[in-house]
């Protein structure tokens, strides 16, 4: 479990995520702290589980472990994993906030955030699922968390080190890094089964549901290109990666890269 040294400790995270002042250092150290809890909740707090029913002598009495077991493994663990995703977002959130990079990318990454939660879920879980290999877990990665990943390890580079170098590059390369990442947003909520009860729930307005689940069918036939399946999505995380990709190599290297093929042509293909 993720534990602080102390109060400043905890203290610095709010600092640091309302002020904005999160280098790529710090977002790197407190995002393997977020990856620690979240793999103490999937890998070791059954055995705290376990441990917490054999010490407690429930097993004398019939039933008595049940409250134990479903407090620890029902309540505690679940809330462990959403609060290391929880932490992942503000810690995003400053991120972006001190690179000045658009306001407009909160809302996709919480949206990617929360459309790859059944997936992180059950990757919670891994007790259930350690027959599952590791490709079998790359192959039923949704796109929003392979989107948020990368989005994630791009955060990590140290931009305020390199000034002549801005987030996302040149202006064509950062409007197809956003016309991507805004894509895989609108099918992530467009294929959400769940999002038109919980918006329901979460504004009191019952014919919110209604209307969602009318429109969502059509408009994820349209974004995937009457395919109805994922294959767009995947296609668009290719070109988001290697759009992020190119936003890195710098113009002068582009410059020089064009001035050798043209040295490189054969004399009549210049000519």
């Amino acid at each position: 479990m993720l534990r602080f040294r102390n109060r400043v400790d905890c203290g610095r995270i709010v600092t640091c995520c309302h002020e904005g002042k999160m280098f790529a250092g710090r977002y790197l150290y407190w995002m393997l702290m977020c990856v620690a809890q979240f793999l103490f909740f999937a890998m070791c707090f059954d055995y705290f589980t376990w441990l917490t029913v054999a010490f407690s002598g429930c097993t004398l009495t019939a039933g008595a472990c049940s409250p134990i077991i479903v407090l620890m493994s029902g309540t505690i663990k679940p809330l462990g994993l959403w609060a290391a995703g929880i932490v992942v977002f503000l810690l995003t959130v400053a991120r972006i906030r001190h690179l000045s990079m658009s306001h407009a990318w909160i809302p996709v990454v919480l949206v990617w955030l929360l459309a790859s939660a059944p997936f992180s879920l059950l990757l919670g879980n891994l007790g259930s699922v350690q027959r599952m290999t590791a490709f079998l877990l790359a192959e039923t990665a949704p796109a929003p968390f392979l989107f948020l990943a990368a989005f994630i390890a791009y955060l990590f580079i140290a931009f305020e080190e390199d000034e002549s170098q801005s987030p996302g590059g040149s202006p064509p390369v950062r409007l197809v890094i956003w016309v991507c990442a805004v894509y895989s947003a609108l099918v992530a909520l467009a294929t959400a089964p769940d999002l038109g009860p919980a918006v329901a729930r979460f504004f009191g307005i019952s014919w919110v549901a209604g209307l969602l689940a009318v429109i969502q069918p059509p408009a994820a036939f349209l974004l995937s290109f009457g395919t109805e399946g994922t294959a767009p999505s995947y296609i668009a995380f290719a070109i988001f990666v290697c759009a992020l990709v190119a936003s890195r190599i710098p113009a002068c290297s582009l410059e020089a890269f064009g001035r050798f093929i043209g040295l490189a042509a054969p004399r009549e293909s210049r000519d």
